[in-house]
Order: C-alpha cells, then structure tokens, then sequence
C-alpha cells in the first residue's frame, strides 16, 4: 500500500508542477452519513477553458468515526453564469483510492483496508485569484454524501486592477502640448 500512496503522490505532484496556470487549495470535508469531520489538498489544473484535473487527497483523523485517507484524481466541467461575472457552478466526477483504517471497527459487511471510490456532485465558486467553493458530493460505492468548503488559490493569478484614466492632451494656441494637471 506504501508503493501504491507513494507513486499517486508523485504522480500528482508531478502533474501539478507541469502546467503554467493551476491552483492549490485546501478544504474542510463533512460526511453526512458518519458524521465525520475531514480535510483535504487539493490543485487544479485547467485542461480546456471550462475543463479541469483535479489531483486531491483528503484526510478523516481518527476522532471520526471512519478514520481513513484518500488520494485521487477528479475532473470538474464549469458552466459560467455570465450575468453573474465572477461565479461559477460545475459538475465534477472523483475517483479515488482509499485507506480505510478502522475498517475493522465497521459493521459494515464489505469492508476493508483498501478501496476504490467514485464520487460525482457538483459545486460553486468565485472566479477569483484566491477562489471560495463549496460542493456537494456523493459517493456510489459507499452511499454516502460529503459537503466541501474551501478556497483554491490560483498561482499565475493576475488580479485586474482599476486603471487610472489617460491623462488629457491639449493644445494651446501656440501648438504647445499641455497636459491636465493630475490632482490624484
């Protein structure tokens, strides 16, 4: 299993060092099933304008009732509101490995260290250098949904700035060129 978490790590960092424009975030998790409390990393890589990669891993500490770790790879399409300019809803479909680690605690009659999950939802954020979401999730294996809260911050982000108005040019009479005072 160490092989298995080590080569998707390298393989996420990887991935994340290899593009021009992506994100890091971090977020707070809640399984409303097992009412666990959990946190995760997450990049975000743009593939097509409204297409993305995105490498995460989370993790449940062991005050939960689940205590586990998952890694994997998901992919969000957005749909852009361009009434609302900065908010954006996409879908996301995630596939992960995970550790399981009080499985043996589970009543739970198919339960077991390692396992492959599938999640699809869909979520909500603001287009912005550091970018707030929240999404809801919902896991097929296990049948069980989680709410995400957290913020991407994107790393080649430019914020557009307010510019200033040029500053007038005017000719007097003798064809001079005057310039407006700048009273700023």
């Amino acid at each position: 299993m160490k092989k298995l978490i080590t080569i998707l790590l390298i393989f996420i960092v990887n991935f994340l060092f290899s593009q021009e424009y992506k994100g890091i975030g971090i977020s707070t998790m809640y399984n409303l099933q097992t009412e666990s409390v959990g946190f995760g990393l997450r990049g975000e890589i743009p593939v097509k304008k409204r297409f993305s990669v995105l490498p995460q891993a989370a993790f449940y500490p062991n005050f939960n009732k689940v205590n586990e770790l998952i890694i994997g790879v998901g992919c969000n399409y957005r749909f852009y509101a361009p009434q609302y300019n900065k908010k954006i809803i996409y879908i996301l479909a995630n596939v992960a490995y995970n550790a399981w680690m009080n499985y043996d605690e589970s009543y739970v009659l198919d339960a077991t260290f390692n396992n492959w999950n599938l999640e699809i939802g869909g979520g909500f954020a603001f287009r912005t250098c550091l970018s707030p979401f929240i999404e809801y999730r919902y896991n097929i294996r296990w049948q069980e949904a989680t709410i995400r809260i957290g913020a991407t911050y994107y790393i080649k982000c430019k914020k557009r700035r307010k510019t200033k108005p040029k500053k007038q040019v005017k000719q007097n009479v003798d064809g001079e060129i005057m310039e407006e005072p700048d009273f700023d």
